[in-house]
């Protein structure tokens, strides 16, 4: 259990700072759909190798983990954008506020779910 957390989750996770501001700067130069499509090339493309390969090495993981936590970074950089960008002045603060938590609650949702799912076998 700690080799995933140390040698796989960890990699992924530090990613996530790297692309997300590599992928607000691409928002920036290139566009909101661009990047949207990028991280969902990303995500889908990782996950497929995994789903083939996924007895085939466990860096393959890392790897893939690493361009997974990659395409959330740049599709939620991508939902901010819009978000933000759709609101009024009025509406920015609360806006933005309720998105972030309604994302931190959905992660925290999803976690606890998978983690009790696994924990079943």
């Amino acid at each position: 259990v700690a080799t995933i957390g140390n040698s796989v989750i960890f990699p992924g996770t530090m990613s996530v700072i790297v692309f997300g501001y590599f992928g607000g700067f691409l928002v920036d130069r290139k566009g909101s759909l661009f990047v949207f499509i990028l991280g969902s090339l990303s995500i889908s493309i990782s996950f497929l190798t995994i789903a083939f390969f996924v007895e085939f090495s466990m860096w393959l993981t890392t790897f893939m983990f690493i361009f997974v936590m990659g395409g959330l970074s740049f599709t939620k950089t991508v939902i901010s954008k819009i978000v933000s960008s759709s609101l009024s002045e009025e509406e920015v603060a609360s806006g933005m506020s309720l998105l972030n938590f309604t994302s931190f609650l959905s992660e925290g949702t999803g976690i606890a779910i998978v983690g009790g799912l696994l924990s079943l076998q």
